[in-house]
Formats: structure tokens, sequence, C-alpha cells
């Protein structure tokens, strides 16, 4: 677009000439053009000064401020289990919502503060191995703060005025000092969320919101920016999406229930730990019946579980027991069903 500006400086340029900025037009003569209608009934006459034409050749030479936002991919790996597409929503930062009155408290237990100066006091003096950290405003109980890192600048230095626009109506909300470095931007909690389901069975919270910069010149530019909110990932999602049901193994008088894994994606058997409690008695885990190590235990004849599968798993129960069964995710130590089952 650099051309076009140019042609605008040069018919300017030509404005200037013609309405006598350079000398051309005595000085009793009024810097105005006159449009005449088509009747010849009325004339219209419109003053055009230096200065309207100073501006404008400021505003046709002038560029728009530039922001980057650091963004957060995925690598190429992280989705090849994934049934989602990539797109072009890359993750500006993470945000945590601070709901617990503990969460506004120092290390040594002291107020982070009533005010953003005392608050970006308590900031600055907290040890820190990211740098130095800029509050865009006071935080209160029940926000969401939103981190981020950015750069900015105006490439005619001009001055410029930024922030965060939370609803999207083009105006900032919340103003930003510095042209560059790590913020931290309060939000109500009530701003519009996302479901966001990316490489994880839960689901998560994401905030949008815009960063917007105007110069002094009124060119202005900006850029969308996406938070996930890690700790409103539903961690009993986990449980939910796997399911599984069981049955008495009829017949067979030892205390063997059949387990059926009914819903969720592919699991290996080497990955799970079993745990049984038969009428609310300790809790055992149960080992490879192959193995030998005896009752409490489970058989298979695979490695992996898929959903339709079913396990068998004997107990010590000579009679009418209830059975409290327990699958646990031994990477990353969740549990992902638990069933009750009772023998006859």
């Amino acid at each position: 677009m650099d051309y076009l500006k140019g042609l605008n400086v040069i018919i300017l340029s030509l404005l200037l000439i013609l309405t006598g900025c350079f000398g051309m037009l005595s000085d009793d003569e009024e810097d105005s053009v006159e449009a005449q209608n088509p009747d010849d009934t009325t004339t219209v006459t419109a003053s055009l000064t230096a200065q309207d034409i100073a501006d404008a050749m400021i505003l046709a030479s002038n560029s728009p401020p530039k922001i980057s936002v650091k963004t957060f991919d995925f690598t190429i790996e992280d989705w090849e289990d994934t049934e989602l597409f990539r797109n072009n929503w890359l993750y500006s930062g993470f945000f945590v919502c601070l709901d617990d009155p503990e969460d506004f408290e120092n290390e040594d237990g002291t107020h982070i503060g009533y005010t953003l100066e005392e608050q970006r006091e308590s900031l600055a003096e907290s040890e820190s191995d990211i740098g130095d950290r800029h509050l865009a405003n006071m935080i209160e109980l029940g926000d969401c703060v939103l981190y981020f890192d950015f750069v900015s600048v105006d490439p005619d230095g001009d001055s410029m005025t930024k922030g965060i626009d939370t609803d999207f109506d083009g105006i900032i909300d919340i103003p930003i000092t510095p042209n560059d470095g790590m913020v931290l931007v309060g939000v109500d909690n009530s701003t519009n969320k996302d479901v966001f389901n990316g490489l994880m069975a839960s689901s998560c919270e994401q905030i949008d919101v815009a960063f917007i910069a105007i110069d002094e010149h009124g060119a202005s530019t900006a850029e969308f920016m996406h938070f996930l909110g890690v700790e409103t990932c539903d961690e009993e999602e986990d449980m939910s999406y796997y399911e599984f049901s069981g049955i008495d193994d009829s017949g067979s008088g030892d205390g063997s229930v059949i387990v059926t894994y009914t819903s969720g994606t592919d699991l290996s058997l080497n990955n799970l730990m079993f745990t049984v409690s038969v009428d609310g008695e300790a809790t055992q885990t149960l080992s490879n019946c192959d193995e030998g190590f005896g009752e409490p235990c489970y058989s298979h004849y695979m490695e992996d579980w898929y959903v339709g599968d079913s396990i068998v798993i004997d107990t010590d129960c000579t009679s009418v027991c209830t059975i409290y069964l327990t699958i646990t995710d031994l990477i990353d130590g969740t549990d992902i069903g638990a069933i009750t089952i009772d023998t006859e």
C-alpha cells in the first residue's frame, strides 16, 4: 500500500499549490473551492485551509501502529490422535480466576493491596523468574487474570493509546501503558467464555478479547487474543468420559463379576489399576489372575481394552456381597471409573 500513500501525498501537494500555499495566489484571494449545482440556482462554497490540507497530508502518509502478541502452537504430534483440525486460534496465554480471598495474600500472609498502586507495588516486590510484569488494572475478588507477553511500535514514532477490548465494541476497556513486556489484566468473571475441548478429554473455558492500538493521528490496528483457563477444566469429566458396567458372573458362585467397557477411547490394561472393596471392607488392589497371586484378581486375554470388551474379576466373596470397584489410570493418577456390583 506504500504506492497509494505516495500518490495521496502527490495529489495533496498539488492541492497546496493550487490553493496558494506556495505563493501562487494573492493574499486577497480566499482559499476556497466553489461548486455549482446543475440548475445554477445556488452556489456552495467550501473553505479549504492550509492547515486542513497539511492535516490531510499527515493522515495520507501515516502508518498505523503494529502490535504482536506471543502465541503458543501445538506440535504436529499433539494433533495426530485428536479429531480436531488445526486452526489459527492460537493461545495468547492462560487465565486464572481468583475466587478465594487467600488468592490476594502474599507469601507472608499480608494482603496484596486494595488499590492499583498497592497491588503493583506488591507485584514488583514478589520474586519472579520471568522478569518484570505490568499490572494493567486493579484485581478484585472474582476477577479472572489474563497473562500474556507482547510488543508494539508505531512506525512513525507517534504516541499510542492501546489496551484490551473485552466486549468487541471497538472501544478500549482496559488501557495498557508499556509498549512491550509481560502483562497481567483482570477481567470480570462474567466475560463471555467459550468452551474449549482441545487435546484433552475434559472441557475448559476460554476467554477471547481484542488488543487495540491507536496512534495520535487516529490510525489503528487490532489483534485477537485467546486465553485458556487451565483451572477451569472439568476435573470430573474424565469420570464421565469413560463408562463401565458390571454384572454378577451368574453361576460361578465364587464372587466373580464381569466388568464391561461401554464408552470411551481405547485403554491399555497395563496402564490401569483395579481396586475393590467387598461389603465396605478395606480396599484391595487386584493382581493378574494369571500371575497366581490369588484373589482378588482379574482375568483378561488382551493388552488393550476396547469398548464392548469385558474382563472377569474374582473376589474372595462366597455369598451375597456388594463389590465396589475403582479403575485408576496410572499415567496421571486419576480415577476414570467407579461401579458397584451386587453378587448372588
